[in-house]
């Protein structure tokens, strides 16, 4: 979630990417997994609803709902329900532009 830009083979500049903010809905269900003790097919069922209604869940969400089997589910809802919940954001470099010659060593500008 962030990018280095390199000066002769040193870190020179830091950028942090923005915190992708989680949807109250998403948060309710996995604070009520852990404070209540919400049971965990009832967690997975009311996620799968919040998807079908077009909200945007986390990774952790993803990767529960992804999960088809009964056991599997339990376990990981009880690995995660203390983790505090997070979206990590992402960013990929598709290429690099040259500023003023096409040599190697030439200034360069990253696409994001």
């Amino acid at each position: 979630n962030q990018v280095y830009i390199y000066r002769y083979l040193r870190p020179y500049l830091k950028f942090s990417l923005p915190p992708v903010p989680i949807e109250a809905a998403e948060a309710e269900i996995w604070e009520a997994v852990a404070q209540d003790g919400m049971d965990y097919s009832h967690a997975v069922q009311r996620l799968g609803d919040a998807r079908q209604d077009g909200i945007p869940l986390s990774s952790r969400s993803v990767e529960l709902l992804a999960l088809e089997d009964s056991d599997q589910q339990r376990e990981f809802v009880e690995q995660n329900k203390s983790v505090p919940l997070v979206q990590h954001t992402s960013i990929t470099c598709m290429s690099v532009i040259k500023q003023q010659m096409d040599e190697p060593s030439a200034v360069s500008m990253l696409i994001l």
